[in-house]
């Protein structure tokens, strides 16, 4: 549980499937995915591909009593050329007003 109560969990690619793995992991933490498969989550991005890969029935149906947070606040690496964009879009459009 989160401190707010709330079960989350976010999407992560696990053994060539997207698993749903507990919200409250950090890198380097251990823990089981919703289907009970062990996992170390890694942090970082995983690539393009890892995210096609299947969904796990069993996490899918346990998810929907969670509630879902993305990955866009855990930014492990450098901020990505579009990101960059978009915020200085925003910058600009502040210093317009």
């Amino acid at each position: 549980m989160t401190t707010s109560g709330r079960k989350t969990f976010r999407w992560w690619p696990v053994d060539h499937g997207r698993h749903a793995i507990p919200g409250e992991l950090r890198p380097g933490d251990t823990g089981e995915t919703l289907c009970l498969h062990p996992v170390t989550y890694l942090g970082g991005e995983p690539s393009k591909r890892e995210w096609l890969w299947p969904t796990c029935q069993v996490c899918y149906e346990r998810a929907r009593g969670y509630t879902h947070i993305s990955l866009a606040g855990y930014h492990y690496g450098p901020v990505l050329p579009a990101q960059r964009q978009t915020e200085q879009h925003q910058a600009d459009s502040q210093v317009i007003r």
